[in-house]
């Protein structure tokens, strides 16, 4: 399960009303059966049968996998085939996702190592967790509210801040500082001849990385300026880091922003499909969770330096994304 998955599914609960919630399975990986023959080492603790022999002349065979053998996530998995067992099936396109639909309504078990994510309107699933309210999942955070589910990083970006020495700066009110139209003036241009590299001791690459994962998953307003410095990575200039330290200003700021997953209820009024059915028009604001609404847009020559432009599309189920890119492409 990854990221895009992860937001269709909180699309998915609040689009239905259903609710969302987290089983974690301890030592999961002690419960899978192994599929082949295995042998340790007998351990130190373990008291020899015959004293006569040395320690290195026994072994052990496995009847279960272990945390550290190379199959122990596969033999774990095996718990599709239980829940296959119980009517559930798996998807084509995702196996960790399985789904089962009945009469009564539908639930759906995204498996992420031995975290379950379970969702759907079964009583014994709601009952089965209870008391396992989502929080972490994939890194990120939900909180359930009266009014909807908001998901952020807020401890992962106080991390990053931490660890590029950036917890302490001046908040920035914009992600992005200003550009020039004139190209040769353009502080996100190529290299000039006569600017010089950034050493190994600058982690671009690092901070790069960090901040592609952040804007992937909750925080979309980083995205553009993050994808317009991750062109710079083989051949970086101060002037892009000097870039990056502003997204992290921007960041320290904005801590606690993240996505927000409104429930259909909105003011005691309803939006339902019939209304977007009739000829007035009604703001995008208030379409109904349950549309799934997609926007592209192409424009020339966005990137002047290398004379490319650039394509995109997001998709929406309700007021929040779940998928976009922005690629480049050349003439």
């Amino acid at each position: 399960m990854n990221v895009i998955m992860f937001r269709y599914l909180i699309s998915l609960v609040i689009s239905e009303g259903v609710e969302i919630q987290l089983m974690d399975v301890v030592t999961a990986y002690l419960y899978g059966d192994l599929d082949s023959e295995i042998y340790m080492k007998l351990p130190n603790s373990l008291p020899l049968l015959d004293s006569s022999k040395p320690r290195s002349a026994f072994t052990i065979k496995l009847r279960r996998s272990l945390y550290g053998l190379k199959q122990s996530g596969r033999m774990w998995y095996s718990l599709s085939e239980y829940l296959i067992r119980k009517g559930y099936k798996n998807d084509e396109l995702r196996p960790c996702i399985l789904i089962k639909n009945t009469s009564s309504g539908f639930s759906i078990i995204a498996v992420y190592v031995d975290d379950m994510n379970i969702i759907g309107t079964l009583d014994e699933i709601r009952d089965t967790a209870s008391y396992l309210k989502t929080r972490f999942c994939l890194g990120i955070e939900l909180e359930h509210r009266a009014c909807g589910i908001l998901i952020h990083q807020s401890a992962y970006i106080q991390k990053m801040l931490r660890r590029f020495n950036m917890d302490k700066a001046h908040p920035a009110s914009t992600p992005m500082i200003g550009r020039s139209l004139d190209i040769r003036k353009d502080p996100f241009r190529p290299k000039d001849d006569d600017e010089e590299v950034l050493g190994a001791k600058i982690p671009y690459l690092s901070a790069i990385g960090t901040l592609l994962c952040l804007a992937q998953c909750t925080r979309h307003d980083i995205a553009f300026s993050v994808n317009l410095l991750a062109r710079f990575s083989l051949v970086p200039m101060q002037r892009h880091w000097n870039g990056i330290k502003s997204i992290f200003r921007y960041l320290q700021g904005t801590i606690d922003m993240g996505l927000f997953f409104p429930y259909k209820e909105k003011n005691g009024v309803t939006i339902t499909v019939k209304d977007i059915n009739k000829e007035s028009d009604i703001p995008y604001s208030e379409t109904p969770n349950d549309i799934l609404v997609g926007f592209a847009d192409a424009r020339y020559l966005s990137d002047p330096h290398k004379g490319r432009s650039q394509t995109g599309y997001v998709f929406k189920l309700g007021t929040q994304r779940f998928l976009g890119n922005l690629p480049n492409k050349p003439l």
